[in-house]
């Protein structure tokens, strides 16, 4: 019986503030839907790039030749672990998008009477090779996407200086180019093409016939790689390898691991913030609803309740909320999560979209959404037993008026400037409730983080391309080359008509370790006086000799500083070499930036680079560029307002996300300011009932509330807004 009436009045004080109970349950369940989205969308994300990868037969690993014979994959094919081997050529090619440009390509002559048994294709619109097809080719989704084109249209690529016109049957994707990357740089297909054609074409084209550079090996004990990598190396030994990959070193692969890594760090922190936010307002709404009910729980004692019945009592309104927030979040997440994986799976162009419930996330959000609800619950309710049935009896209003006084801060107001009656009730009441009013501050503070940092985060992205090639990305044109080529040979294109400035540079895949810890990374070698490559340095220094700059993030993932020392590992040796700086750089990774000449000393190269940035008059962009892609051995040419545009391509393409986030965050921050705006009211009655028996009409009431939340909102504003530039500044 005392258990039904105290459950009667539960049910009573969830009506009575309906308003409230609803917002919080909003709250908790938007808390646990992002946790369970984007935690369930990120697992579903890495099975659907795994399935691609086992669907397609993603190699194992990848051995990149001089050039070598076609029958050479006979004799691989009795290395004991090798279970498929498949031998193509490769070469970086133009692609003629308009009369007057030209973009970077990739031609891959591939086996066209058979399906791949290794980094197969597959086909999104269209058909595959027939064994006679001749003029034909299959071009990648992404580039597809970027210039619409379809099946049955053509497309010319300029091979050797020669241009060949193809007609495109088909349409497709590649588990080696589920984000597409040349070299490591990103690409929406805007600046960067793949084009499939028939082995025996390419071979003709170049004049290499039976001839290939490249062979896709996939094992049977990947426990066994490292051998079977050595086995390998061996055979081809007279052939000139130039590099043999492994497929988790892949530049694609390594784009899409650290996607997931920050999809599973967004979920983190933005169900954190949420559910502390969800935390607060709990804490807030049961501190202010005890102290408004000190009569009943004092009338609760008196007649013989426990302290633990009452305790359990108000514990279970947070329980409630918990257990209906976090079911509905649940029930949300089911969609959301598949909304988000194929919305992202689509957008990357992703073949294969793998939609799995896990039901250890439903476990943990739950047990996230409770703890929450029953941390923000504890200290106000573990506060009824401090109460004693003489002191609750009497109304909240009398306690206050026994401590009142006048407050400091009114007194230094009052003497730089007098004040209003009325100035001074907002005042005090702000000065006397010292705990709703911090409350009150942080909950506004928060939400207003969280709105400021989802739509920072939009709008950072843009900005931080414009400051990239503004001050950064000096250069107009930018050439990289898939060999390395002597630098007097390179200068020679300084003599060029319309180019006004040339610098070398080196860009090279290395390993970095520091304590333990290994990451694969780029390395750049940059000429230390270099004009048309800046590095934004924002610790220490720029370049100096023997020692490196790396990016923050890279900094961050080791846990570097200023002087520490570092191993530099290549295939050929290993090279220690202290930090001398870190640099924000927005639009690499894990890179760090070095020196051309000790580039040269680390990867054993001599006198030569890889790259070169150029400065030229606008009137002979494109020629310059047309002429750089009749020198053997290039691999791409970007044109820097073209590469500008190419990264603004890539960032609308996943705006929709972050209005999905910002409006959360909108609704997050209305019910913080909701509850906190209503409780300050209903906690009052006995105050605004005293005034208006006093004549103050309810209109000027209402004015000394608003006056009290301006007062609150500036240093809310001030904090929120801190709080939010500093948390999108962690994400860029």
């Amino acid at each position: 019986m005392p258990y039904t009436a105290l459950r009667k009045k539960l049910f009573r004080d969830i009506l009575s503030r309906k308003a409230q109970f609803v917002v919080l349950c909003i709250t908790v369940m938007l808390g646990v839907m992002i946790y369970s989205t984007l935690t369930m969308a990120t697992r579903n994300l890495k099975a659907s790039y795994q399935y691609a990868y086992d669907e397609l037969h993603y190699a194992d690993f990848t051995v990149y030749l001089e050039i070598a014979p076609e029958s050479i994959v006979k004799q691989l094919e009795k290395i004991e672990n090798i279970k498929h081997v498949e031998p193509r050529l490769t070469a970086n090619i133009g692609i003629e998008v308009s009369s007057d440009r030209q973009i970077a390509g990739l031609a891959l002559g591939i086996n066209s009477s058979r399906r791949l048994t290794v980094n197969d294709i597959e086909i999104l619109d269209g058909s595959y090779f027939s064994a006679n097809d001749s003029d034909v080719c299959i071009i990648e989704q992404h580039f597809a996407k970027a210039y619409g084109i379809r099946v049955n249209d053509n497309v010319t690529l300029l091979i050797n200086g020669s241009k060949v016109d193809l007609r495109v049957i088909g349409i497709a994707t590649s588990p080696e180019f589920l984000i597409l990357v040349s070299g490591y740089e990103v690409s929406s297909g805007y600046t960067f093409g793949v084009i499939f054609v028939p082995l025996r074409f390419l071979q003709e084209q170049l004049g290499l016939n039976g001839l290939i550079n490249e062979i896709c090996v996939i094992v049977k004990d990947r426990k066994l790689i490292d051998e079977t990598i050595d086995d390998a190396r061996e055979i081809l030994k007279p052939y000139n390898v130039i590099r043999i990959v492994k497929g988790v070193d892949q530049p694609c692969y390594k784009y899409l691991e650290w996607d997931i890594e920050g999809f599973y760090e967004v979920a983190y922190l933005f169900s954190s913030l949420v559910l502390l936010v969800a935390l607060i307002e709990i804490y807030t709404m049961l501190k202010r609803l005890i102290i408004s009910q000190r009569r009943e729980i004092g009338i609760l004692k008196a007649v013989g309740y426990s302290k633990k019945r009452i305790v359990f009592h108000y514990l279970s309104y947070a329980l409630i909320i918990g257990v209906i927030g976090s079911l509905l979040g649940i029930l949300a997440s089911m969609i959301m999560s598949e909304a988000v994986t194929r919305f992202y799976t689509e957008t990357l162009g992703i073949p294969f979209c793998i939609i799995i419930l896990h039901p250890d996330v439903f476990l943990i959000s739950t047990v996230l959404g409770l703890l929450t609800c029953i941390i923000g619950a504890v200290i106000p309710c573990l506060n009824t037993l401090k109460l004693r049935p003489i002191e609750v009896m009497r109304p909240y209003i009398s306690s206050l008026m026994i401590k009142g006084r006048v407050p400091l801060v009114e007194k230094i107001i009052d003497r730089i400037r007098p004040i209003s009656t009325f100035a001074k009730i907002s005042v005090r009441n702000l000065v006397r409730n010292r705990v709703r009013t911090a409350s009150t501050i942080l909950g506004i503070a928060l939400s207003l983080m969280l709105v400021v940092s989802t739509y920072g985060l939009m709008d950072s992205f843009y900005v931080t391309i414009e400051k990239e090639y503004n001050q950064y990305e000096l250069w107009d044109v930018k050439a990289r080359f898939n060999v390395m080529k002597p630098i007097d040979d390179l200068e020679a294109i300084a003599n060029w008509e319309g180019v006004l400035k040339l610098e070398p540079f080196i860009i090279a895949g290395i390993k970095i370790r520091y304590h333990g810890k290994e990451i694969d990374c780029l390395l750049i070698g940059l000429q230390p006086d270099s004009t048309l490559r800046k590095i934004n340095i924002i610790s220490g220094t720029g370049l100096k000799e023997n020692k490196i700059v790396i990016t923050e993030d890279l900094a961050n993932k080791l846990a570097l500083s200023i002087g520490d020392e570092v191993t530099l590992s290549t295939y050929l040796k290993n090279h220690t070499i202290a930090v001398s700086g870190i640099c924000r750089e927005p639009l690499l990774f894990r890179t760090c930036f070095a020196p051309l000449d000790m580039v040269q000393e680390i990867i054993e190269i001599g006198d030569k680079a890889n790259g070169i940035y150029l400065r030229v008059t606008p009137d002979k962009t494109m020629l310059i560029r047309k002429k750089l892609y009749q020198i053997p051995g290039i691999q791409r040419v970007d044109v820097k307002e073209e590469s500008r545009t190419d990264w603004l391509n890539l960032i609308r393409e996943f705006t929709v996300f972050s209005y999905v986030m910002w409006v959360m965050s909108m609704i997050i921050a209305f019910s913080i300011i909701f509850n906190t705006s209503t409780i300050n009211v209903m906690e009052r009655k006995y105050e605004h009932a005293t005034l208006m028996i006093l004549g103050t009409k309810p209109s000027k009431i209402s004015r000394i509330l608003l006056l009290e939340t301006l007062i609150m909102a500036l240093p809310a504003m001030i904090l929120g807004i801190f709080l939010g530039y500093m948390t999108a500044r962690y994400f860029l």
